[in-house]
């Protein structure tokens, strides 16, 4: 009789009782974070007709894909990632779905390359998406729910690195680059490959500018010199990517563009917009109607601050009271008051 090592493949895993426990333990909690924010899960299968899968990651996520033919002569392949299979899900499924759709989903997914440290053929990958609006609220939902979940699990200190499409669109329109995609697979192989390849491919692709255009995506020391720097390409979109880290920064233990945030960098970076007013902006057009205008949105999300306090449930009421903290902070800055002067009413309240 052959003996059959018990060995594994090289670039899987197996969790023994203590390990599992472990496992399960983080799931668990990160499960219960998602849904007490309104999100559902779903499960999607692990064999997949090829055509289904290959084609949508370009030509080396093709090539890090699982895929075969089975016994009936089908092309067969194993999920690269969670967002195709969920894509295909929701197109086959749009009608059974409440729209917008908050879906989560924990499962395995594999990738035919070579093992190395934090990089394995088989592991679980971790989605949150939310399918059917357009509103920028929602990646700030998204960014709130990750400071949450590490939070929860323990750690004090971490970093939430936020990725804008549409800001990296006003920035590359600045450049007048008519190739914006070519651009961004450049970009986004920037820590791989570092600023001296990234510059060079970019000017290859015919970006005149490119390091110009690198020195403006890097980060400043902080998140509000950052905020300054990219401001006049679309201000609205940062306001949106710093609400979630207002409430919950404070301490300067979370942090984004590698640097601390705070509320006063949001009141500073609206005080910019006052004074500088760039064209097409939520902000701007609330300085500009007046006092009379920006009191009527008070009063409007203090009633829906209620409203959700009453029945809305918790995150319904984070997002309402961050909107009014918004427009308490533009009244207040088109009042002439700084934030040296909140802080001091504060500090006296405190004594």
């Amino acid at each position: 009789m052959t003996k059959i090592k018990p060995i594994i493949l090289k670039g899987t895993r197996e969790y023994l009782p203590k390990e599992m426990a472990k496992r399960n333990l983080v799931m668990s909690k990160i499960r219960r974070i998602f849904e007490r924010f309104g999100y559902d899960t779903i499960e999607t299968p692990i064999i997949n007709p090829t055509e289904t899968i290959l084609g949508k990651y370009g030509d080396e996520g093709d090539q890090l894909t699982y895929n075969f033919k089975d016994n009936g002569d089908r092309n067969i392949a194993l999920p690269y990632d969670l967002t195709v299979p969920f894509a295909r899900l929701v197109a086959a499924n749009w009608q059974k779905l409440p729209i917008p759709f908050k879906r989560y989903q924990i499962q395995r997914v594999w990738r035919a390359e070579k093992p190395q440290k934090g990089r394995q053929r088989e592991f679980y990958q971790c989605d949150i998406d939310i399918i059917g609006s357009k509103s920028l609220i929602c990646e700030a939902e998204v960014a709130k729910i990750i400071t949450t979940i590490f939070s929860e699990l323990g750690f004090e200190k971490f970093i939430v690195k936020l990725n804008s499409r549409r800001l990296l669109n006003s920035i590359l329109e600045k450049f007048e680059i008519e190739d914006t995609v070519s651009a961004i697979r450049i970009i986004d192989k920037l820590a791989k490959i570092g600023k001296r390849a990234a510059t060079e491919m970019l000017l290859e692709a015919g970006v005149k500018r490119a390091s110009e255009l690198m020195k403006l995506l890097a980060p400043e020391k902080n998140n509000a010199e950052t905020f300054e720097k990219l401001a006049d390409c679309d201000s609205d979109a940062l306001l949106i990517m710093a609400e979630p880290f207002g409430p919950t920064c404070h301490t300067g233990e979370i942090s984004c563009f590698g640097g601390k945030f705070c509320l006063g960098d949001l009141f500073r970076l609206l005080c910019e917009r006052k004074k500088k007013m760039p064209e097409d902006s939520y902000t701007t057009s609330l300085f500009q109607d007046g006092q009379e205008a920006i009191l009527a949105k008070i009063e409007e999300e203090s009633e829906e601050v209620v409203r959700a306090a009453r029945s809305e449930g918790k995150q319904r009421l984070i997002e309402e009271s961050c909107d009014l903290m918004y427009h308490l902070f533009v009244l207040l800055i088109n009042q002439g008051i700084d934030f040296g002067d909140i802080e001091g009413e504060l500090g006296n309240r405190n004594k």
